[in-house]
């Protein structure tokens, strides 16, 4: 009951983690009907604030201090700003709204039977202050930071661990010329540098360089998911239509405009290894 969280609970919960080798905590949201009084997400459930409600965080902190190792699982349909859990846990799996089965789907996971290899949908902010931080923005929202948080989200669009490493290298573009109503057609190479068999989601995104409207500092255009053993490498072809590099004016026409744009290939949408190349569109 995320609405009558007693301290005597809480404190229990912080002596039976002292007791444990490891604590797996389950956090987040309520939106279920049949708990209607007692939802905290969902359908005409509106917050204030995105952080854990109620004594949430104070369980977390509580579990926390036992200096043994905590994962957290959150069940929620909404992005949560958990900047605390996320510098003070061992583990963090975002579970979203798993479904009836979605038990079996965490245990799975948390136990290796499963190697995950999801990618967030959207960016994660720090606070409600950070809700207009979005990925694909114009680049003057990056100019003026706050003066009481960091200018980063908490996690970046298209983000996601493994239980193993990736290495992605030799960026290749087949023609950097295409017309603007052929194909860009990229190749990657991508290796699994871990131990365990995974799956990587490689994401291509574009910038286009010069344009009669401020461009975007990044868009998404194509991503594949590709199956990799320990040690195997495989080279992997993205292809994004010409016609989806345009952008709507201010009367709702769309256009796709010659010039200069900048590819980028990485493992999420603030990947620091981002490979980059350069294509011209032409008329």
């Amino acid at each position: 009951d995320l609405f009558h969280l007693k301290e005597e609970k809480i404190q229990q919960a912080g002596k039976l983690a002292r007791q444990a080798d490891l604590t797996i905590l389950v956090v987040g949201s309520n939106s279920l009907r049949f708990l209607n009084q007692k939802k905290t997400s969902g359908e005409n459930v509106d917050r204030a604030h995105i952080n854990l409600f109620g004594k949430q965080l104070e369980l977390v902190k509580a579990v926390a201090r036992s200096g043994k190792p905590l994962v957290v699982v959150l069940i929620n349909s909404r992005p949560l700003g958990i900047p605390w859990v996320v510098e003070h846990a061992n583990a963090l799996v975002e579970a979203w709204e798993p479904g009836s089965l979605g038990g079996q789907a965490v245990a799975e996971i948390l136990f290796g039977k499963v190697n995950p290899s999801g990618k967030l949908p959207i960016t994660i902010p720090r606070c409600e202050g950070q809700i207009q931080m979005v990925y694909n923005a114009k680049p003057s929202l990056f100019v003026h930071p706050y003066i009481d948080e960091k200018s980063t989200p908490l996690f970046p669009f298209g983000f996601g661990l493994s239980y193993t490493q990736f290495q992605i290298s030799d960026l290749q573009i087949q023609s950097k010329k295409i017309h603007k109503n052929g194909d860009l057609v990229v190749r990657v190479s991508v290796r699994n540098t871990g131990q365990r068999a995974g799956s990587e989601v490689l994401q291509l995104y574009t910038r286009d360089e010069v344009c009669s409207y401020t461009p975007l500092v990044k868009e998404l255009k194509a991503f594949r998911k590709v199956d990799l053993k320990p040690g195997e490498e495989k080279t992997v072809t993205l292809k994004v239509k010409a016609k989806a590099l345009g952008f709507y004016d201010r009367n709702g026409g769309y256009h796709v405009e010659p010039g200069w744009f900048t590819v980028m290939v990485g493992e999420s949408s603030a990947d620091p290894n981002m490979l980059t190349g350069r294509f011209e569109v032409v008329e």
